[in-house]
């Protein structure tokens, strides 16, 4: 589908241009090399008067796109504040028609807390008010994803936005975990029990996949990457924040760690129990974990998360108005992997820092 309104706008705001250009010369392309922008918050017509900029900004990574082996967008990536389910609906459209612009067919994307559009219906977490139907589903997400975005490669579940993706010429696994992967569960009123914009979740099913398949499938001399919307972070930092978050954390310490655990969790409509067994590998080449979310960017070492690297990474979302027409507009990380030399480099573009580390 083409938006005429949209036809051609597909090149940077002028004064991007010179950093961007800047941003490629230093990326190593025999490195693996992942753009990753979170948080863009696309919308028209609503509280946030700059979302609109979003659109167009997504022009920026999309510019270095031949120099990337693949590009994730984690979520939020609308901002779906309209009680007319169909311009949110179009909008989501018209993000993921502009992300798929360009020769670079390896692009990836998952859901947020806010694509849904269970905010304007909701605004203070009351927990009875967002019926289904008013809403845009993981699987109707889901669909809008796989109608604009080549699946070639890609490996799912039976159901659900959680895939991965090889790259066999770099010997790299990328993973899209689904932190809104919420129970559909319904009050007696008919409503959500649980809504993105306030309850964000693992469910069993995916903490299967996840140690069975992504994981557990993962050759020996492959090195993972592992991405989604909601960060995991220390044991005190946002407790709570995802719902069995504290089991994916287990579950990626036993593989990293090369052993095994139970993961159990009582928690009404996310119960799990499940034993993961990672103790008969020789390798597990845990590049690190990459997530959106905050809004601002964080730094987790191994000390603090049980054997691997988190990082948290600012929004492209024009959060302040002041940055309007420079470059601290926009923010995205390109995470460049050295899989030699077990090296991360972190190249950020706009307000995104830029970091290396060994892992």
């Amino acid at each position: 589908m083409n938006f005429p309104d949209e036809a051609g706008e597909t090149l940077p705001r002028l004064y991007f241009v010179k950093a961007l250009e800047q941003l490629k010369a230093k990326i190593n392309p025999s490195a693996f090399n992942l753009g990753i922008v979170t948080d863009s918050h696309f919308d028209e017509g609503t509280w946030r008067t700059q979302a609109y900029r979003s659109l167009k900004n997504l022009n920026n990574i999309l510019y270095i796109q031949n120099d990337l082996d693949a590009i994730a967008a984690l979520g939020d990536n609308v901002d779906s504040e309209h009680k007319d389910k169909s311009i949110n609906i179009r909008n989501l459209e018209r993000y993921c028609e502009r992300f798929s612009q360009g020769s670079n067919s390896n692009k990836f994307i998952v859901r947020g807390n806010h694509d849904a559009g269970t905010l304007i219906w909701d605004t203070t977490n009351e927990g009875n008010k967002v019926f289904e139907k008013d809403i845009l589903t993981g699987a109707e997400q889901l669909a809008i994803f796989k109608k604009y975005l080549d699946q070639n490669g890609k490996v799912y579940d039976t159901e659900g936005q959680y895939h991965y993706k090889d790259f066999h010429e770099k010997k790299i696994r990328l993973v899209i975990i689904d932190t809104l992967d919420n129970s559909m569960a319904t009050n007696a009123n008919g409503t959500l029990k649980y809504t993105d914009q306030w309850i964000h979740g693992l469910r069993e099913q995916q903490l299967k996949w996840i140690s069975e398949k992504a994981l557990g499938t993962l050759p020996e001399d492959y090195h993972v990457i592992m991405a989604t919307h909601v960060p995991v972070q220390p044991d005190g930092i946002e407790p709570g924040e995802i719902k069995n978050g504290d089991l994916l954390k287990q579950l990626i310490s036993a593989f990293v760690s090369k052993t095994s655990t139970t993961l159990v969790s009582a928690l009404e409509d996310y119960t799990v129990n499940l034993s993961v067994d990672f103790s008969n590998r020789n390798e597990s080449n845990f590049i690190g974990f990459f997530a959106g979310h905050r809004h601002a960017e964080y730094f987790y070492t191994p000390d603090q998360m049980g054997g691997f690297y988190s990082t948290v990474l600012d929004c492209a979302f024009v959060r302040d108005d002041s940055k309007i027409g420079t470059v601290q507009e926009d923010a995205f990380v390109v995470v460049s992997v050295d899989t030699e030399n077990r090296k991360v480099t972190m190249l950020g573009f706009g307000r995104e820092s830029s970091r290396e580390y060994s892992y």
